[in-house]
Parts: C-alpha cells; structure tokens; sequence
C-alpha cells in the first residue's frame, strides 16, 4: 500500500477494471456526443474522448479509480441523476470551444484546459501535450464535480478557495496505468505547486490583507493555503477546516475571517512560509515531460529537439541512478547545464555510450565509448564532480570526465522513454 502525503484520511491507492465501450444510442440520456468521440462506460463515469479508443478506455479506467478516493477525502457520494457522472474529453483548440459552446459557455471565459460546468453537471477537458497535463486537468475539474454534486450546500461554492484547493491537492497524484495515488509526495512534477507558491510569496509575502478569497483562488495558493490546513503543524488545524469544508453545515469563513482564526496576523504568512519551505519538491522538471509515476521510479519521455531534463533542486556534487533503456530508446546523465539549448551529456543509446555537446540546439558526439556491460539488463550510472571537472562511471567503471562549470546534474532522456530507479545525490 501507497501511503498519500495530504490526504492522510484515503485508502492509499485504487486499482481499477477495464470498463466497457457503451453503444452511442444508449448514451442518449447523457448528453450529445460527437460523431468522432468513443464512448467508454465505466463504474463511476461515462467517458468520452476524442483521441479514439484506447486513450478513452484509460481515462475510465483512470477515473474510477479516482471516485473512492474523492469520497474518502469529501466524506460524500454525489447524487447523481443520470446513474454516472459525464466527462468529455476533446483534442485540439477548435474542438475545445466548440464544444464549450455546445454547452452554451463562452469560450472567452474559461481559463485552462479543464472545466466543470454546473448547468449539465459535465466537466470538459482539453487534451494536454502530455499525459500527466491532461490527467492533471482532469482531476482537478472532477473533483470539483464530485464536491458539487455530494451536498446541497456545495452548490455555491464552486469557486470557493478551499475548493480550488482540494482540487489542486488531488492533482499531485501519480498513475502507473492501473493504480492511482492522489494527493500524493511527489519526487517531481511538471505543474510544480510548491515552488510556485514560493516564489509567490518571495514576492509578496502573505499577510493578513492578502487573505482575500480572490487571491487565495489562484492554483499555488489554494493548494499552500488548503494544504497547511490538513497537514501543517503537526495538523492542528485539520478539525477546523474539515468542519469548514468538508462538514454537512460547515461555516462558509471568507479568507480574511480564517486568517484570523489561525492566531496572530502578524506571523501567519511566515509559519505558511516556513512550513511551505520544507515541502518543496525533491527534484524539478527542466524540460520536457517527467513523471513520477510510481513511487521510486521516475519516468521520462523525450525528443531530439525537446529532450526530457530533470535535476535536483538543490546544488550537488554526486548523482546516481540506475536507468532502463531499450531498444530506440536514449537515456543518461547531465554534467553541464545551462539550458535545454546548452548543455553536455552522457547517455546510452543503439547499444554505445555516447557524449554529446548541446549549444543552441545543435547536438554535437564528442566521443563515444564501448557499450558498457549491462547488469540485468539495466544500466548504472554515477557522476561525481570535483575541481571543475565531472567524472562518470558506468555500472561501477569509470569511462572519461568532462569540464563542467556549471552546478547542476541531471537526469535525461534524449529519445523515446525510459525508466530511472535508485536515484541519489549529495
């Protein structure tokens, strides 16, 4: 079992069944679908999707097992008229706001690639560049669906701060294809909360006149505000805001009236900052699409153009991994970085080890090495810098050093995806 870092109160983790392809005709009482969409029927959900079968099919599967964690973490089950909930996903801009106006929504007024529309209890969801993009948007407008649906004193509060919180609390999850984990303590994320926040408030510090509830709307600050609540300070003020927002007859408290019930205004904001320091993400995405996907793994899918970076956040001198590459596929380590332009790395790609110099764009092979010896099909890597310079070795060997001056090491995938286990760093 999966423990979740935010969300103490859910059963761990969902794993799911296939649901089934539902024949158009008895979607009728649904709503309209469109020719192009597939339609899959789940337990929870009737999906439909755009991108075809396949993708339709996981998002059921992907929000089934969504449902009793939302449940866990509301404490409610919505009341739902037409026997499942609807979502829509649809591919590409024009389809976006065609179907927004099939709703009867302006497009002009709806910000993102997700939303959840109360007149027809539908979310509409955007397709993103990746994966964890859109499964992002997904759970962030169902979740508000759920929250409206369970309780009669929900419905007006759609727009709520600590809606947009709870929302964006279960957005941090991670998904392996058959289990899903919400709320959960990421090692990296491409939407990267905690850092967001920060940097927020680096810029403006959070005080009492802060407190208003347009402003603790935004997604950075609903999640920090919302998450100090349930976890910070040993949890001592989890009973308040579960009575807040999640009780049947819960007080509807306006930001400026909860920032008053927490204690002093003057050190409010630094004890939300203190403890935000201390939950920021391990690891942070440079480029491309990263994902931690199942805990201890980190998964990257990257291009020739758009390749996959992810560092440690902090300054190190040492990385580790142990990466799994297949056929197709390129994987390695940064040793000097400047951007996704600029940089030198090492990776392992068409059975060589190979190193390459990145500067505007254009990759360069600087050298290429023997195909080091696989243990158990997987490859271990290790860069230790020292005196300007980056040594690395391959399961165990050194194969050569490179100048660095720059003061990141990273992980890459320069070609398809691949799989890093046993990351570490000092």
């Amino acid at each position: 079992m999966v423990s979740t870092w935010l969300i103490a109160s859910l059963a761990a983790s969902s794993l799911v069944g296939l649901g089934a392809a539902v024949p158009r005709a008895a979607c009728a009482s649904q709503g309209v679908f469109f020719d192009a969409d597939e339609v899959i029927e789940g337990r929870y959900y009737i999906v439909s999707d755009q991108r075809g079968n396949d993708a339709a099919r996981e998002m059921s599967l992907f929000l089934d097992a969504a449902f009793p964690q939302f449940e866990d973490l509301l404490r409610a089950r919505p009341k739902i008229k037409a026997g499942r909930l609807r979502v829509d996903l649809v591919n590409g801009p024009r389809a976006w706001k065609e179907r927004l106006r099939s709703l009867g929504i302006d497009p002009r007024q709806i910000e993102g690639g997700g939303h959840y529309d109360a007149a027809t209890e539908t979310v509409l969801v955007r397709a993103q560049a990746t994966g964890y993009m859109t499964r992002v948007q997904l759970l962030r407008a169902c979740l508000r669906q759920f929250h409206h649906l369970s309780k009669a004193k929900n419905e007006g509060l759609l727009g709520h701060w600590f809606v947009v919180g709870l929302s964006e609390v279960v957005s941090m999850h991670r998904w392996n294809g058959a289990r899903l984990e919400v709320g959960a303590k990421l090692a990296l994320s491409a939407i990267d909360l905690p850092a967001m926040a920060l940097d927020s408030l680096r810029r403006r510090p959070l005080t009492t006149e802060q407190f208003r509830d347009h402003l603790l709307r935004s997604g950075p600050m609903a999640w920090t505000l919302t998450s100090f609540l349930m976890v910070g300070e040993d949890g001592k003020h989890r009973k308040r805001f579960q009575k807040l927002a999640l009780g049947h007859r819960g007080s509807m408290l306006d930001g400026e009236q909860l920032s008053r019930s927490l204690g002093s205004p003057a050190d409010i904001g630094a004890r939300i900052e203190t403890w935000l320091r201390s939950v920021q993400l391990p690891l942070e995405v440079l480029s491309g699409d990263f994902e931690d996907r199942v805990q201890g793994q980190l998964t990257g899918t990257g291009t020739y153009s758009v390749p996959a970076i992810a560092s440690p956040r902090a300054k190190v001198h040492r990385l580790s991994c142990t990466v799994d590459v297949a056929d197709g596929q390129g994987a390695g380590l940064v040793l000097d970085y400047e951007s996704p332009y600029s940089l030198t790395y090492f990776m392992v790609a068409d059975g060589r080890l190979w190193s390459f110099v990145v500067r505007r764009g254009k990759h360069e092979a600087i050298d290429c090495f023997r195909q080091p010896r696989a243990m158990g099909g997987k490859i271990e890597f290790e860069a230790i810098r020292a005196d300007g310079r980056v040594e690395v070795y391959v399961n165990g060997g050194s194969v050569g050093s490179l100048e660095s001056s720059s003061d990141r090491l990273a992980l890459i995938v320069q070609r398809g995806q691949a799989t890093f286990t046993d990351v570490e760093w000092e």
